[in-house]
């Protein structure tokens, strides 16, 4: 099978030699080793990626699958007494990784007295990229919790095999569409000038030295948050703008020509998905960025440069593989990384993820900038070799762009905002919604349960009358369609029901649905708005005007805790739900509020539930999404329906039309 473009890159600079990526997990207590064998032999089973075996002669390098699961040693087991000894397991399973035979996936299981038991995860970076660990951890969670209750393990399919895409993605290379961009790319490889580096010789590993800043979350959230509402910028996007500024002041050039990344993963072919495929995807490509004098002007002219590349920068490598460009060594690497969705409440929880050399092995770029959210917060990472850089010219830069930030935070906190204005309904007569009166003057203590977790009746109120505060200054208003892709837990109770305060339209989708389909239902609701997490932001491909939401970067502790005052109609839309339709194109049924309420309230006398309900048992043999369907039911009438309240509703026929949506 063909090799895709980063993988060629890897094997020509280190061949098989060791470049793995590694997840570092605190185990739930009763959590065995032989369970946690099996869930890893199930995961090589499932994703052809880790059943990938190199092979080189004469420079040139190919790879095969293989067909069957070869049996293997996936998890070793040790007892240590210290960190030391842990450093030193850690490394051996990391060079025990072999592309040429396998395997390309290993574990180490840590005891120590004193502490709780730890997971060492290893994977090949040939055979994974960064959001193969989010597929990867999400369904090692599922198979140990199915092996921890004695049942088989089964796994989501994933959409498209790696195999299948690299051969697709091989035949699309000698493409039109991929020659027709040869001129551009070659116009950003001449634009690759050298920095004044200390010295051009290449830097091993073992020289390297790291810098961190890190901006705290209630800026992080300000300044992300302002830059798109004003300018529509993503977080990478408002990165790039202030690096730009203080790297070509620095260099005392008009522009920088940067190496960034992307996931590779770019809806390319109808009908294949990469989404939940585990493999090395990345694309790398060169890009000049030329800042402007002005701020507000450089924020759009770094947006616009940064649009200019197409397919996600694909056809970059596909060309420069095929010759027919020269290539160019990169100065200044950049790297951001979405924020790792994992979930916390399962039996694996993450305490570091990395990536391991070994110390003679050259560094990716003199400069290496990585970029990636914790809680919130924005860190910044700055990898370098002494040989090539003072550590004082590094920490004077940080401290620059630190300030850029800062000018970029306070002028879009006061630039106006980018607003969509929706064609308000008709006028006619109003019908006043007798919202529910605070949780606080009708007491109960769970409002919401999910795993461990548990959300008091107060809270939800609180937090989602504060959302539908915010989404009405964001102009959505009765009528207006707002997606919602988040997974299942409390966000997702939250997003629906501010979506409902506010007096809009919610249209569910399924973060799991094939690409294709979610931008058919966003083409057909015509969305302006999607609520949603940035680990799922971009599986959602949304058109320009529509302004993605995105509730782990909000922070709407600002608003009213009160619910708003609305006057909506009986007919108005309350939400808009795909079902069933032509081959890719689901069909979309519009249901009002009134109409919702009435089967809302006939759910709840079917169900025998009463407002102090909370959850329900389910007779059925596998009753996960009825429970579901249930539970939701139960919340919204508690509080929610008591009064006579034509303005909240169950959305129950979506979940059973909808088995696939996360549950």
């Amino acid at each position: 099978m063909p090799l895709l473009p980063l993988q060629a890159c890897l094997l020509e600079d280190l061949g098989v030699a060791p470049c793995n990526r590694y997840l570092l997990c605190e185990l739930a207590e009763g959590l065995e080793p032989f369970l946690l064998e099996q869930a890893l032999q199930a995961l090589v089973a499932q994703h052809d990626a880790l059943r990938l075996r190199f092979a080189g002669e004469d420079g040139a390098w190919r790879q095969a699958c293989a067909k069957g699961v070869e049996p293997r040693e996936l998890l070793r087991f040790c007892e240590v007494r210290g960190e030391a000894e842990v450093a030193t397991r850690c490394a051996e399973l990391q060079r025990s990784l072999d592309p040429r035979n396998g395997p390309l996936l290993r574990g180490l299981y840590l005891r120590q007295a004193g502490r709780a038991d730890r997971l060492l995860l290893a994977i090949h970076q040939l055979a994974a990229d960064e959001l193969s660990w989010q597929v990867l951890l999400e369904d090692l969670q599922q198979a140990c919790g199915q092996l921890a209750a004695g049942r088989r393990v089964g796994l989501p399919a994933g959409s498209v095999s790696f195999k299948a895409w690299a051969e697709r993605l091989e035949a699309w290379a000698a493409a039109p569409a991929v020659q027709a961009q040869r001129d551009f790319w070659l116009a950003q490889e001449r634009a690759c000038t050298q920095l004044p580096l200390l010295a051009r010789e290449p830097a091993r590993e073992g020289q390297r030295q790291r810098l961190e800043l890190s901006l705290c979350a209630e800026f992080s959230r300000e300044l992300l948050q302002a830059a798109r509402q004003a300018y529509r910028l993503r977080a990478d996007e408002v990165l790039l703008c202030a690096l730009s500024r203080v790297l070509c002041a620095w260099s005392e050039q008009d522009g920088i020509c940067l190496h960034l990344e992307s996931d590779g993963r770019a809806p390319l072919f109808d009908g294949l998905d990469p989404g939940r495929t585990v493999g090395c995807f990345t694309s790398r490509y060169p890009l000049r960025l030329q800042p402007t004098a002005d701020l507000p002007g450089n924020l759009r002219a770094i947006r616009e440069q940064l649009g200019s590349v197409a397919d996600g920068g694909l056809a970059y490598g596909l060309l420069l593989r095929r010759g027919a460009l020269a290539g160019a060594a990169a100065q200044v690497l950049f790297r951001y990384l979405e924020p790792f969705g994992g979930r916390r409440d399962g039996p694996l929880r993450l305490l570091d993820a990395g990536r391991w050399r070994e110390a003679d092995a050259l560094l990716e770029a003199p400069l290496c900038i990585e970029v990636e959210q914790r809680g919130g917060a924005l860190h910044l990472r700055l990898d370098f070799s002494p040989s090539q850089w003072q550590r004082s010219t590094l920490e004077g830069l940080l401290q620059r762009l630190q300030e850029e930030l800062r000018a970029i935070r306070a002028h879009c906190l006061h630039a106006p905002r980018t607003r969509l204005s929706g064609a308000a309904p008709a006028a006619g007569p109003a019908h006043t919604c007798a919202l529910p009166e605070p949780a606080r003057r009708h007491p109960e203590p769970i409002a919401l349960a999910h795993g461990d977790l548990r959300l008091a009746q107060v809270v939800l109120e609180t937090r989602s009358n504060r959302l539908a505060r915010h989404l009405i200054e964001c102009g959505v208003g009765p009528g207006m369609r707002v997606g919602l892709c988040l997974a299942h837990g409390m966000a997702m109770i939250e997003g629906l029901l501010a979506i409902l305060k506010a007096g809009g339209a919610f249209v569910p989708l399924d973060p799991d649905c094939p690409r294709e389909q979610l931008a058919c239902m966003v083409e057909d609701s015509g969305l302006q708005w999607l609520l949603t997490s940035t680990a799922l932001c971009s599986r959602v491909p949304l058109r320009e005007e529509v302004e993605a939401i995105c509730l782990d970067l909000l922070d709407a502790g600002g608003y009213s805790s009160e619910p708003p005052n609305l006057a909506l109609r009986p007919q108005d839309p309350a939400c808009l739900l795909h079902a069933g339709g032509a081959p890719g194109r689901p069909g979309a049924v519009t249901i009002g509020h009134a109409d919702l309420s009435r089967h809302m309230q006939a759910i709840g006398r079917s169900y025998g539930m009463t407002p102090a309900d909370a959850a329900l048992p389910c007779a059925a043999a596998d009753g996960a999404l009825e429970r579901w369907a249930a539970d939701l039911a139960a919340q919204m009438l508690r509080g929610l329906c008591r009064r006579r309240v034509d303005f909240f509703a169950a959305f129950l026929n979506f979940f059973q039309s909808h088995p696939s949506l996360p549950i």
